[in-house]
């Protein structure tokens, strides 16, 4: 190493010097510094080139602060027209790694600044995210994130070197670039023209991104548990479909939601595969590859649908946004989701022995009904005659995905699939259960729900309300003066305001179980609120009790 000094013209900036701009109070500040107790810190360079411009030129690895504060001494004092300086053979890595280290521990760098250091360290020197990572002393991913800055707009990096936008709206920027690019310029335009705030920003986006056609939502904050890609589906932390390479099959697959995406509308088998297995071996060169010819959203979804598994909380297409969690790529939800219950339903197949529903398999039905709002529960002995099905796993019966809503199937215990019939013959025998069920003094199923549902009403009337009164006995009678003008029949204001009540704590289906599970529910009630019932409760609930006649005809 070679300490003298140099001439201040000879001095060259680092050619991986990172920092576009100085800040002229910083200069002074260190100018002012430098007269008053001398240089503490003596620049490193190295000695450039000899071509025959820059002969006897020194490349400053760093001290750049220091090179414009001596010259701005200069300007009124000549004895600071010479710089102290290190002389020492440098590599251009070395260069660069001592030009970032400078400036990371001064935090000179902006965002923007970082990322392009990031981008250089990674394309010109060829270096991993995690190699990136150990520089600047951030994780891999945040690596990646920070590099992602450089894919926003000209104008919205601007902003962020300005201080204008913070990096965390920029992130909410790149989402919505990922996932509603369309809107991405507009917002940023306002933001320009309003001086939108943070908490401003954040809105505009995050509506940017839920309001888009291809977005869905997976998970509501209200939701329990951990989040999933929607009732009875995957955890979003956990489960990923396979990728597999290499297999015209698999391209078919995936064809559709690829399709969606403009860049690959007309993608072939040879261009995908092509694609995939440069992604498959060096990520770093299939991005610099495609970069141009793809937007940076297009590559997300091709990364994540014949890239490396990802799973939905790790991927750059999923959006938290106040508590919600968004897919922003919707065509690749409804595939996984295909997958996902291909996955369970052969799962499920292969534990319990019963085959898959095909299409081919033709009409279908339950094998044991819910108790709808149009069906009747099935007695017991019908309810043995399924049992004796499944226990004997007859060559009628099928596993079916069904709709998310339903309770847990009694035979599978998974509120995902269903065990069903097929076959003319199954079909035909439980169609007979059924009619056989509705069939009571001639009447449907739905004329006896609503009997029952009277039953229950009037024994609430009659035998219930004046038992419960006791509960607002206390709210003085002007009170109900106010709401009621007079009572209806034989009832006080009192009756009719409790009636009314207890009206609200029971459903429609299960007031047309009757008058006995009426009383049954506020039999519980009553010993959780602590009233007394009557000795003769259950007696009076079966007087109210519909009687039909069990051989069909009235």
């Amino acid at each position: 190493m070679t300490i003298g000094n140099a001439k201040l013209d000879l001095f060259l900036p680092n050619p991986f010097q990172t920092r576009l701009s100085e800040d002229p109070e910083h200069i002074r500040n260190l100018a002012a510094s430098i007269k008053q107790e001398g240089l503490l810190q003596i620049p490193l360079g190295r000695w450039a080139s000899r071509s025959a411009d820059c002969s006897g030129n020194i490349e400053l690895a760093f001290g750049h602060s220091r090179l414009a504060a001596f010259k701005l001494l200069a300007e009124n004092d000549a004895s600071f027209d010479t710089m102290p300086v290190a002389i020492q053979p440098l590599s251009d890595e070395e260069m660069f790694t001592r030009a970032i280290a400078e400036n990371h521990s001064r935090k000179d760098l902006s965002p923007i600044e970082t990322a392009r250091a990031m981008l250089t360290y990674r394309d010109h020197f060829g270096k991993t995210s995690k190699e990136i990572g150990a520089l600047f002393h951030l994780s891999p991913s945040a690596v990646r994130n920070k590099i992602r800055l450089l894919d926003l707009p000209e104008p919205a990096q601007e902003k962020i070197d300005q201080g204008e936008i913070t990096e965390g709206s920029a992130r909410s920027l790149l989402q919505l670039q990922r996932i509603n690019p369309d809107q991405l310029d507009a917002i940023i335009e306002k933001a320009s023209e309003k001086q939108l705030s943070s908490v401003d920003l954040e809105r505009e986006t995050t509506d940017a991104i839920t309001e888009s056609s291809t977005t869905y939502t997976l998970h509501e904050r209200w939701l329990s548990g951990e989040p999933r890609a929607g009732r009875n589906l995957w955890l979003l932390s956990e489960w990923t479909p396979a990728i597999i390479s290499g297999q015209k099959d698999y391209f078919e697959d995936i064809r559709k939601p690829l399709k969606s995406v403009e860049g690959f509308k007309n993608l072939s088998y040879e261009a995908f595969s092509e694609m995939q297995d440069l992604l498959i071996e060096d990520p770093l060169a299939w991005e610099q590859k495609y970069a141009a010819e793809y937007s940076p959203r297009d590559l997300e979804i091709f990364r994540v649908m014949a890239g490396h598994r990802t799973t939905c909380s790790a991927c750059p297409l999923h959006v938290v946004k106040n508590g919600y969690h968004y897919c922003g790529f919707k065509p690749c939800w409804a595939w996984r989701k295909r997958q996902y219950e291909h996955k369970i339903l052969s799962e499920k197949s292969k534990e319990m022995g019963i085959p898959i529903y095909a299409r081919s398999d033709g009409k279908y039905d339950h094998l044991g009904k819910y108790d709808d709002w149009n069906t009747l529960k099935y007695k017991p002995e019908i309810e043995k005659f399924f049992d004796q099905w499944f226990a004997e796993k007859s060559d009628c019966l099928r596993l079916k995905l069904q709709s998310s809503r339903n309770p847990k199937h009694a035979f599978t215990e998974d509120a995902a699939i269903a065990v069903v019939c097929v076959g003319e013959d199954a079909l035909q025998k439980i169609q007979d259960i059924v009619q056989s069920e509705k069939k009571v003094e001639g009447l449907s199923g739905w004329e006896i729900s609503q009997i029952k549902q009277e039953a229950a009403d009037k024994f609430i009337e009659v035998v219930v309300v004046p038992v419960f009164s006791v509960l607002f006995q206390a709210i003085p009678a002007g009170f109900f003066e106010w709401i009621y003008e007079e009572g209806e029949g034989d009832q006080s204001n009192l009756n009719i305001f409790t009636n009314w009540v207890l009206d609200q704590q029971l459903s429609w289906n299960e007031k047309r179980e009757g008058p006995t599970a009426t009383a049954e529910f506020f039999e519980e009630a009553a010993g959780v609120i602590g009233i007394d019932l009557p000795g003769d409760w259950n007696e009076k609930a079966a007087q109210y009790e519909p009687v039909f006649d069990e051989v069909g005809e009235g």
